[in-house]
């Protein structure tokens, strides 16, 4: 039942980070075949910072609790003779996040040098600021992918009701370790 609860506030989270990446993926697209990159930049700049907020705020929230609880927990169903693919997609779980807040941080560094240029940017730098949106909303939806089609559902099918104090009570040893 407390399984169900997470999972579902899980997939949540995911259905917000979608609208946003759908969004960013637009204004990546647009940029990137633009005449006016400029004007597109500007147009959209505030989407970018509500994105980059999402991301410092909630993302990281989410990938804590994930490594912090939710790892730990369905590792401790697991056999570890066993090889099977809700083990080895943990581990690639955490090397994902990093990843992510590296691209998220370049996002981030794309945009103060946008912000800085002013009236001085060159064309090129609206591409690498469009690559790297790209390169964000590619990494994070393939993460969600691997989450919602391996994670959660194992999270669902592996952890028993009765496991639900361990939810309540347990802190975990994390899973992953601190970036």
């Amino acid at each position: 039942m407390l399984t169900e609860l997470i999972t579902k506030r899980f997939l949540k989270h995911h259905a917000r980070l979608l609208a946003f990446l759908d969004a960013a993926e637009a204004f990546a697209r647009q940029m990137a075949t633009s005449a006016e990159p400029q004007k597109d930049f500007e147009s959209s700049r505030e989407l970018v910072k509500e994105f980059l907020g999402f991301m410092a705020v909630e993302e990281t929230q989410h990938e804590k609790e994930e490594e912090h609880v939710l790892l730990p927990v369905l590792a401790q169903q697991l056999d570890e003779a066993e090889p099977n693919p809700p083990k080895m997609s943990m581990g690639r779980m955490c090397l994902e996040h990093a990843v992510g807040q590296r691209l998220v941080k370049e996002l981030g560094h794309q945009l103060v040098q946008l912000e800085q240029g002013e009236g001085a940017v060159k064309h090129e730098q609206y591409y690498f600021f469009s690559e790297a949106l790209h390169d964000v909303v590619w990494h994070f939806r393939r993460h969600m992918s691997l989450e919602n089609s391996i994670i959660l559902p194992a999270a669902e099918r592996l952890i028993p009701d009765s496991r639900d104090e361990l939810w309540a009570k347990s802190n975990p040893k994390p899973e992953c370790p601190d970036a």
